[in-house]
């Protein structure tokens, strides 16, 4: 009996094993790493390679050919124009420009904090990670083990959606969005012609908690010596609008910056015919964007404020800062859409 026993209990161990192995090797198949020996899905032709390697900021990366689950680090204006399959993305929470478009996909989103939630992300179960290339090495590392990971920059967002399609096989959807978005932009520097708004100066300030800040339409890159367009610079690249001649001459004399810390005393150099003013930045919650709104009322009040030309004319233009300082298809867009019905109702009035 006790020999019976002995020889039931060694078969049901190795029948456990056999079991265990079986679906350790079919958990290991779905895993990213493992995928180039996953048969083809639905989704995918026969004989098609089940992953890409994909060149990145950070690097080459090995991807699966058709992602079903992407996570979004930083860059969801543009992978959410182009209506991927998005299961994570960063949130500043109440107020965020894009917090539809979130909800709209069901994905998962994280509050905008110092550091990343390794653990939110990897509970969202991606298969590709898609980051802003203004992380660490380190960072991009600790992605890396969650999912394979690519990045890009954000600022160059037209570029780096044309790389991100062509990575996701979205290349012709890609060229679509910029496509659609340029039409929009040429349509929009039309209407603002016709309103007689093309030869009217501008200056695009931004007030935070500590001071003034005055935008240039672009910097240049020391490095490469390469011109980057700034969050405002719409207004002057694509639409077309001049810029306020005292913020050019300083521009010319600081061409690397986006901005330029003005003090009180510089303000009324200031010679634009509009003045596009916002506060706080695209991370500020409700009640930061209120604090500064009731710090900026109080200075309105002042002598300095009073003498602007642009306050003299009531030509003040006040946006919203978690769009325009910001940047991708869909915040430019609302910027345009900002920039034309302020000044085309202007001119009306």
């Amino acid at each position: 009996m006790r020999r019976t026993y002995h020889s039931f209990l060694c078969l049901t161990v190795i029948l456990a094993v056999f079991l265990l192995s079986a679906c350790g090797s079919a958990a290991g198949n779905n895993h990213p790493a493992n995928a180039s020996s996953e048969p083809a899905s639905s989704t995918e032709t026969a004989g098609e390679p089940q992953t890409r390697k994909v060149e990145h900021a950070f690097g080459i990366t090995e991807v699966p050919s058709h992602p079903e689950r992407i996570a979004s680090i930083n860059l969801e204006d543009m992978l959410l124009s182009l209506n991927i399959p998005l299961v994570f993305g960063m949130s500043i929470g109440e107020g965020y420009y894009l917090n539809d478009k979130l909800k709209e996909q069901g994905a998962a989103s994280e509050i905008w904090g110092e550091s990343l939630n390794l653990e939110a992300i990897l509970a969202a179960q991606p298969d590709l990670i898609v980051a802003s290339t203004a992380f660490e090495q380190a960072d991009y590392e600790n992605l890396s083990k969650i999912a394979p990971t690519i990045t890009y920059d954000r600022e160059d967002w037209k570029n780096s959606l044309a790389l991100i399609g062509d990575a996701l096989g979205a290349a012709d959807h890609a060229k679509q969005v910029i496509d659609s978005y340029d039409e929009k932009a040429a349509q929009a520097k039309i209407a603002l012609a016709d309103a007689n708004i093309d030869e009217k100066s501008i200056a695009f300030i931004r007030m935070t908690g500590k001071d003034f800040r005055v935008y240039f339409p672009n910097y240049q890159d020391k490095e490469t010596g390469k011109e980057w367009p700034t969050y405002p610079g719409v207004i002057y690249n694509e639409l077309g609008l001049a810029l306020d001649p005292t913020v050019e001459a300083w521009h010319e004399k600081q061409p690397n910056f986006q901005n330029m810390t003005v003090s009180l005393e510089m303000l009324p150099e200031l010679k634009a015919d509009y003045l596009f003013v916002t506060m706080g930045g695209a991370r500020s919650t409700d009640d930061e964007i209120k604090q500064a709104r009731e710090t900026f009322a109080d200075f309105e009040q002042t002598s300095v404020w009073q003498s602007l030309e642009a306050v003299k004319q009531k030509q003040i233009i006040y946006v919203n800062a978690r769009h325009w300082i910001s940047s991708g298809p869909i915040a430019n867009s609302q910027k345009i859409d900002d920039v034309v019905e302020a000044l085309t109702a202007v001119d009306a009035e």
